[in-house]
């Protein structure tokens, strides 16, 4: 037996933000080499939503590890640069600097989404597409970095507060520290 599996994402161009509210499918079909097709009825429970594509992983044999999802932007390594103080009730801007330390490139086409959170009782998250209309890659070895904004709400504990920025991928996570005064 031989199966094939399919991705999907929930952050793209079409849907910087994440989530779903697209059009969902309950029938997919596939065209195979020599003209013959396979049809799949999506069961109820999952919604297929294709707003930002579908993808076929290579057919494997089900009696080994199936093969793991490739996120192209995972290999990258991110580092925030944090100023070492920021204001209760300001917007903390920071930098973060993405390296890819591979020697292949990585394309920032569609460009990313980001999350970035100040970690507080009340944590409160945001995500964001990245502007990658300066730059459109990443070449083996470079760092690009890119300005960030997030508000600290009036009502911040003052003292030492976790950052955390992440590329929507997985392993591309950064947690810093800033200390936040009244």
């Amino acid at each position: 037996m031989t199966v094939i599996g399919l991705e999907t994402d929930t952050y793209c161009a079409a849907r910087p933000g994440g989530g779903g509210g697209g059009q969902t499918y309950d029938r997919v079909s596939i065209e195979l080499p020599g003209g013959s097709s396979v049809t799949l009825n999506v069961p109820r429970t999952i919604e297929l939503d294709l707003t930002c594509g579908l993808r076929l992983t290579p057919f494997f044999d089900p009696h080994y590890p199936k093969p793991e999802p490739v996120y192209p932007l995972d290999v990258l390594r991110t580092t925030l640069e944090l100023p070492h103080t920021a204001k209760a009730g300001s917007v903390l801007r920071f930098t973060v600097a993405v390296h890819n330390p591979t020697a292949q490139g990585v394309s920032l086409t569609p460009c990313p989404g980001y999350l970035e959170a100040a970690l507080t009782s009340t944590p409160d998250k945001r995500t964001y597409a990245l502007n990658c209309a300066p730059v459109r890659a990443i070449i083996p070895g470079q760092t690009v970095r890119f300005a960030m904004r997030l508000p600290l709400p009036a009502g911040t504990s003052h003292g030492p507060t976790k950052v955390l920025w992440s590329l929507k991928a997985p392993n591309t996570e950064s947690i810093g520290t800033v200390v936040v005064t009244g």
